[in-house]
């Protein structure tokens, strides 16, 4: 600021000096306060005639006040600048002491810090979606497996779903035939509901907690009894609390155990749901076939003419349990088994109706060493199975094409 005001201070008073120093007769001229023009010659341009009203001594002596006061200036401190906005602001920002500069600084360097950090953080992350995320062709093999997988569970839940269509009935109940890994669906409707009947003399080791259901805030299930306490009959009350819910229930008894598919309806529903036990009741035709076997060792034989016998059936061959002659007298059925099939281990029947197997109920003749046992059927069929665990089926047919 001092070497700006004393370069203003010089700048004004050379043109003077010069002017002093050229023209002739000047001391004389002060000293006789003789007015005479005086010519000026200014470093920046041209010759200028001073106005005749100021006289040489005057000018003169204004020159050498302005020579004083710039030497003053550059002697004694300079003083203050006239004040703006833009000086004041310079001037606090150079008088700030380092003591107010720190907390900015602190707070900067917090800042850069943090921002540093972030960074960090978000390539880590990154880098952990890049290393998680499999490369594209192990990604469309595992949805390819997935698919697979998804599509082979669907295609055996579909073989075990048994349905109202394919079920028989009595009276208002619908009737499963059971299957251990069977799922039964039912239909639950609102404001209604469905008595789940098991088998009589069935009891549930763990209480209600022999109950498990997957969505049980808008279903009510409540296993209650009926019949001789000594004896009783277990039935599972359902009730549903929305349209349209869907969920499945596992009831474990001390002899079975059943999946229930529950979908819940506005407009209809299922009053009774009960199963039979084919296989359970073949072992019980099977033990009485062999207490009566030991009471009498005589040859089954058919109290039938041969006229009203008929021949005209065809069956599965080749198998353990295929038939040796298959026949029937107009009312019954006739099934000759081979000597190998014993009643304990004797085949169930199911007859063939609009494409669903029912279990038929049949009575059995011991055989001896030469003919096995005798099937007598209380009824005639178009189409029949017969079954033994999982192995194939082996099927009979009545009056197929080629006898026509």
């Amino acid at each position: 600021m001092k070497k700006l005001l004393l370069s203003f201070a010089i700048a004004l008073c050379l043109p003077a000096i010069a002017a002093a120093q050229t023209v002739p007769g000047i001391s004389s001229a002060v000293q006789s306060g003789a007015e005479a023009p005086v010519v000026l010659t200014p470093s920046f341009g041209a010759p200028t005639t001073a106005p005749p009203s100021q006289p040489a001594a005057t000018q003169a002596a204004q020159a050498a006040q302005a020579a004083q006061a710039a030497q003053a200036a550059q002697a004694a401190p300079a003083a203050p600048a006239q004040s703006t906005p833009l000086t004041q602001a310079l001037a606090q920002q150079a008088q700030a002491p380092a003591v107010q500069q720190a907390p900015v600084q602190a707070a900067q360097s917090q800042t850069a810090q943090a921002n540093t950090a972030a960074n960090s953080q978000a390539t880590d992350a990154q880098f952990s979606r890049a290393k998680k995320k499999a490369p594209p062709k192990v990604q469309k093999v595992q949805d390819t497996f997935d698919l697979e997988q998804r599509a082979r569970v669907a295609e055996y839940l579909g073989s075990s779903i048994q349905k109202p269509t394919g079920a028989r009935s009595k009276g208002s109940a619908t009737i499963y035939t059971y299957n251990p890994t069977g799922i039964y669906v039912v239909y639950c409707g609102l404001e209604r509901v469905t008595d789940v009947m098991l088998q009589p003399g069935e009891k549930l080791p763990n209480g209600e907690k022999s109950i498990v259901g997957g969505d049980t805030s808008r279903w009510d299930v409540t296993p209650i009894q009926s019949g001789d306490p000594a004896n009783p009959q277990i039935h599972v009350i359902i009730k549903a609390q929305d349209a349209g819910a869907v969920t499945n229930v596992v009831i474990a008894t001390d002899r079975h155990t059943y999946i229930l598919d529950l979908r819940s309806v506005e407009d209809w529903y299922m009053p009774a749901v009960s199963w039979s036990y084919p296989e359970e009741a073949m072992k019980a035709l099977a033990m009485e076939a062999q207490q009566q076997q030991k009471v009498s060792t005589t040859t089954a034989s058919i109290p039938v003419s041969a006229e009203k016998m008929d021949f005209q059936y065809k069956w599965t061959t080749g198998k353990a349990f295929s038939p040796l002659q298959v026949f029937d007298d107009g009312t019954h059925t006739y099934i000759r088994m081979p000597a190998s099939v014993s009643s304990s281990d004797a085949p169930a029947l199911f007859v063939i109706e609009n494409k669903q197997p029912i279990y038929v109920n049949f009575r059995v003749k011991a055989g001896n060493s030469e003919n096995g046992p005798l099937y007598e059927v209380d009824r005639l069929f178009e189409r029949a199975e017969l079954r033994v665990g999982d192995n194939k089926p082996v099927k009979i047919i009545r009056h197929p094409r080629w006898y026509q």
